[in-house]
């Protein structure tokens, strides 16, 4: 059931987050962002404060394993082309604002 719970929280993160930083900085964002949501439960005078703090600990416990999860849930949240998933859709190799040469 936990486990359902983080992946579920790791999803709806994934979903307002556009690019992967890097570990400590992604750890971070997702630490504000479990804070941000344990705080529509304050209104319960501190009932699940205990919640917040094992919560707050188990990501810093297992800041690769989330990190890692982070990463695969925002690859499939945006994912970019079906065929090629570097290439952006719509762009052919090569072809960009640059200007063109003229070959004579």
């Amino acid at each position: 059931m936990t486990e359902e719970f983080w992946d579920q929280l790791i999803w709806d993160y994934a979903g307002t987050v556009k690019k992967i930083n890097r570990q400590p900085a992604e750890i971070m964002l997702f630490t504000a962002f479990f804070h941000q949501f344990m705080e529509q439960f304050r209104d319960d005078k501190a009932k699940y404060m205990h919640t917040k703090t094992l919560g707050l600990a188990l990501i810093r416990q297992n800041q690769t394993i989330y990190y890692k999860k982070i990463r695969e849930a925002v690859r499939e949240v945006h994912r970019r082309g079906k065929n090629n998933p570097r290439q952006r859709p719509g762009k052919a190799n090569g072809s960009g604002r640059r200007r063109a040469r003229r070959l004579v």
